[in-house]
């Protein structure tokens, strides 16, 4: 219950900060009836919140509880509103954390690994700093600085010392002696003692920068300190020197390059994401930050022609922050001294370096081009404030709020007709669309192709998503990233009901696999709205049938068909229907070319159920069926329970004759056309385990054997085909052979053991039998797709974030590169393992979650020819999913490619 009241003060928190309006304050009789919990009760758990200092007191009628977190105010109690808004503002001003661009995006977590490392008891922690040259390590350290003093941590004479290692790597005496003094005669030159810099920085922080350059020894020298807070001076190893400095550390390699002694003893391990990998807001955001720092630095107002600035926000900056901010300063510089007398200055594209205004990045919105306004600029001032105002009711916030509120009270009223809520949200996406400034078109351009990266390598083959809707998913997210960036909560604020969630259930677990590389990608939390709201934008495109054999619902009327058919994809779970609206003065001609198109938009394999209204429909089905050959089973006077019936039966994969005869039972008049269909040549799959492997053996082979038409893979359960004379099973089909784990002695019918296809043993006796029906040219590409497809029957069982059809072509490329490259030829069982191990390592790169230790010891690496090679043709994969493998992943590949 704590919880619950805690979450909800929160909520009530955030809304009162915006206005400190009464209406929206968290006091006790509002917690009361949010969460509908007696007064009383409320009441004394809020107290004993404050008293455990959860919760900050207003001491106002009625009495005002708020929480708040990241917030260091000098008390837990005020007597009025204004009393405390003084301390609040005061201390908002003053954090210099929350003054770095990123401090709640993309920085969140290495600012609040900063603070955990200054605020720890007892002199705080040790903290290094990983990233690339240019992220801000040193910025970072300084903000920290400051912002210890701000909070009276470190008093006003505390010493921030800098000390940059690799100025000293030639001369690690010198460094140790910087570091930790000396005493005189130490070493030649040594004429006095002299303090270092740890004893300097006493009650302060030292700073060592690019401390990878740190010798061995010197290394080993911090242990004493770190672990006593003592060391020694050089030359005097029985002096013993005590000091409360706060240590920090940054470096541009990784943890490989340290002693692993000193980083036991170093808890705090940040890492400073690159410039590119920091989100586009956030890009954005610098660069016009050091616009309006310079427009500071020379007292003049500075225009930026918009053309200018979509160059630079979207130029790939290889050294990071430093090289945005120290590009602004050198093309300010250049403007400002042609005219130092003007009073403003205008830099348009040409006045950009060539590598930057040349740069191949033409903005676009949708699919159309952006006709750039050249006469039109940004003006940059330091006396001007460059946030939007968020309270306009221009704003995107506002519209999404005013949409959102709009949904909720139909949600509320139990409006369950989902092309109402894909209306209302469609128009206002387009609404917003249309209204965004020319740099936010970029900003959502670039996020929409970001998507459309991400879709590329998952498992989305049940979803077809155009152009127009990966672009109204990237305004969402441009929305939610602002919204991150602006800490405003409007748009996480909010559920659906269950029964609206469930209206959309397809659409919802789809963004829901999507939502790691989502979150990752662009630094987002989604809440359940969020969820819903992205739904509703897949939802106006059609899905794929999952099941082998779909059905359509046919009905006079203008949504009769349609909503039966969502009725029952919802409580199957499945958009096993898809439905077509009669309109009662259509042409037989129109309804005929109508069934056509959608049935060849779903393209069935092993045939379709058509379940019509009436008897008059019967006609239009016979006028299709004869451009069909597979089977087309049409049930009369259908109705919500029969379309369930039927759609249970389908999931479960009930053969057309036996759900034509139960649904014959209730509608004598169905019919089941093209019967011959289903009588194709057959292999049947089957294990004794159960139904599961026969099923992933049939889908093994089913890939295998594409193009190979007249001849079908069918999963049999194993103890009916070894009672197949009880059943009649073999005079339904003709079976060419039976593949499989267990062999169920079927007399006159070859039996092929599954593993003994895929190591090539028994391929050619496969072939043989094949070769009845198949024609030689078509029999030879079995054998590789057999390989192929037997690994990526095991991926799938595996990969959850990327998609196994998108990743097997680049791993049979590598594959086929490293045979080339190594001169040698891969077994059948090597390339299998290959294929399963890699694809397995490419989700474990994106994920963050790659091998850090090869078999206990990096340093049992082989690092000969064949793994140079390995680690060089590797490229390819890294370049097509933008990752960097390790050379402990490529150790293991090695071990494959060599120790199998």
């Amino acid at each position: 219950m704590d919880n619950n009241i805690l979450n909800c003060v929160d909520k009530y928190t955030k809304s009162f900060l915006k206005n400190f309006s009464m209406l929206s304050a968290p006091v006790t009789e509002i917690i009361s009836n949010d969460l509908k919990i007696d007064r009383t009760l409320v009441s004394k758990k809020l107290n004993k919140l404050f008293k455990d200092g959860k919760l900050v007191k207003i001491n106002t009628r009625p009495v005002i509880y708020l929480h708040l977190e990241n917030i260091n105010l000098n008390k837990n109690k005020y007597s009025s509103v204004e009393d405390f808004k003084n301390d609040y503002f005061f201390e908002k001003k003053n954090n210099i954390l929350e003054k770095i661009i990123g401090w709640n995006g993309s920085l969140r977590s290495p600012i609040d690994q900063i603070k955990a490392s200054l605020l720890y008891p007892n002199n705080g922690l040790p903290a290094i700093i990983f990233g690339e040259s240019g992220t801000g390590k040193s910025f970072i350290v300084r903000q920290a600085f400051k912002y210890a003093q701000s909070i009276h941590l470190l008093d006003e004479s505390a010493k921030l010392i800098i000390i940059n290692c690799a100025q000293y790597a030639n001369n690690p005496e010198l460094l140790s002696s910087l570091l930790f003094g000396y005493v005189k005669g130490a070493f030649t030159g040594a004429i006095n003692d002299k303090i270092g810099a740890i004893e300097s920085a006493n009650n302060g922080i030292l700073f060592l920068d690019e401390v990878h350059r740190l010798s061995a020894s010197g290394q080993e020298k911090l242990f004493t300190y770190m672990d006593t807070g003592s060391y020694s001076p050089v030359g005097d190893d029985s002096k013993i020197v005590y000091s409360k400095t706060r240590l920090m550390f940054a470096t541009t390699e990784n943890e490989n390059t340290f002693l692993e002694t000193f980083l036991r003893r170093v808890p705090i391990k940040i890492k400073l994401p690159s410039l590119e990998h920091r989100g586009l807001f956030e890009k954005r955001s610098l660069i016009n930050e050091f616009f309006k720092s310079e427009s500071k630095s020379i007292q003049k107002k500075i225009f930026v022609s918009n053309q200018c600035l979509n160059k630079l926000y979207v130029y790939n900056y290889k050294a990071n922050v430093g090289e945005v901010k120290n590009l602004v300063k050198n093309i300010v510089a250049n403007k400002y001294s042609e005219d130092i007398n003007s009073k403003e200055i205008y830099i348009k594209l040409i006045d950009l370096p060539l590598k930057i205004s040349s740069y191949n990045s033409e903005p676009t919105f949708g699919n159309q081009n952006i006709n750039l306004n050249k006469n039109s600029f940004f003006k940059f001032d330091s006396n001007e404030s460059l946030l939007e105002d968020n309270n306009d009711d221009q704003s995107i916030y506002y519209k999404m709020r005013m949409t959102w509120n709009y949904v909720k009270m139909m949600d509320e009223k139990h409006v369950l007709n989902r092309r109402k809520y894909v209306q209302i949200i469609f128009d206002m996406t387009r609404h917003i669309l249309y209204s965004l400034t020319l740099q936010e078109k970029e900003l959502v351009n670039n996020i929409s192709k970001s998507i459309q990266d991400i879709l590329d390598v998952m498992h989305f083959d049940d979803l077809n998503l155009n152009g127009s809707s990966i672009y109204d998913l990237a305004l969402y997210i441009y929305y939610l990233m602002g919204a991150n960036r602006e800490n405003n909560s409007s748009v996480n604020n909010g559920k659906v009901s269950f029964e609206l969630s469930q209206l959309f259930s397809k659409e919802i677990n789809l963004i829901k696999r999507l939502l790691p590389l989502l979150k990752g990608r662009f630094e987002i939390e989604l809440s359940n709205k969020d969820l819903f709201w992205l739904s509703v934008l897949i939802s106006k495109n059609d899905l794929s049938n999952v099941t082998e054999t779909p059905g359509i619902i046919m009905s006079h009327g203008y949504a009769t068909a349609s909503s039966m058919a969502d009725t029952c994809n919802r409580f199957l779970k499945s958009p096993v229907f898809y439905s077509i609206d009669m309109k009662p003065d259509i042409s037989e001609d129109s309804m005929v070319n109508e069934l056509k198109k959608v049935i060849n938009s779903i393209n069935p394999q092993n045939g379709i159920v058509i379940l019509i209204d009436m008897g008059s429909l019967n006609t239009i089905v016979r006028k299709v069926k004869k451009f069909y050959s597979f089977p087309i089973l049409i049930i009369n006077n259908v109705s919500t329970p029969i379309a369930l019936d039927v759609g249970n039966k389908i999931l479960n994969n009930n053969s057309f004759k036996s759900i034509g005869e139960d649904v014959k039972k209730i509608v004598p008049d169905s019919n089941l056309f093209n019967q011959s269909a289903v009588k194709d040549n057959v292999i049947i799959t089957t294990c004794m385990t159960g139904m599961g492997t026969a099923k992933r053996i049939e889908k093994i082979l089913n890939n295998s054997f594409k193009g190979i038409r007249n001849v079908r893979i069918m999963a049999f359960d194993y103890h009916e085909l070894v009672n197949y004379k009880q059943v009649g099973l073999f005079s339904k089909i003709n079976t060419l052979a039976i593949v499989g784990v267990d062999n169920p002695n079927i007399v006159g019918v070859p039996y092929f053991g599954l593993e003994e296809i895929i190591s090539g043993e028994k391929i050619s006796e496969l072939k043989k039998v094949l070769s009845q029906v198949v024609p030689q040219e078509q029999l030879m590409r079995i054998e590789p797709q057999l390989v192929k497809n037997f690994s990526l029957n095991r991926i799938i069982d595996s990969l959850t974030i990327i998609s196994p059809d998108k990743v097997m072509p680049l791993i049979e490329n590598y594959i086929d590169k490293l045979k080339n490259d190594l001169g040698v030829n891969l077994s059948n069982r090597i390339q299998i393992a290959l294929y399963v191990h890699i694809a397995s390592m490419i989700e474990r790169v994106i994920r963050g979650n790659d091998i850090k230790l090869y078999n206990g010891n990096n340093n049992d690496i082989v690092r000969d020819k064949s793994f140079s090679v390995i680690k060089n043709d590797i490229s390819v994969i890294q370049k097509a999913f933008s990752i960097n493998i390790n050379d402990i992943e490529i150790a293991y590949i090695r071990d494959i490619v060599v120790n199998l």
